[in-house]
């Protein structure tokens, strides 16, 4: 089981291909990938774009980017380096 420490209020995530991804009000998305081998799950990445709270989080263009929105009133499209 991984725990991720300091999450202060809601997360939103998403399940996407072997990804997950949440944001909170720390202005953070962290990225996790899924090991097939022991179904448990370890960081792959952490997005820093936006400026305040995390709104939305969605995988697009078959998980390998991420859209986000915050509460800074921006829209984020960030590249991840997967290979599925």
């Amino acid at each position: 089981m991984l725990a991720v420490q300091n999450y202060n209020a809601e997360v939103y995530y998403l399940l996407g291909k072997d990804l997950l991804a949440s944001g909170s009000r720390d202005r953070l998305i962290h990225v996790f990938e899924n090991n097939p081998s022991n179904g448990e799950y370890s960081l792959f990445s952490t997005l820093d774009e936006h400026s305040a709270s995390i709104t939305s989080v969605k995988f697009a263009q078959g998980g390998s980017k991420i859209l986000s929105s915050g509460a800074d009133k921006s829209i984020t499209f960030s590249q991840l380096q997967v290979s599925f």
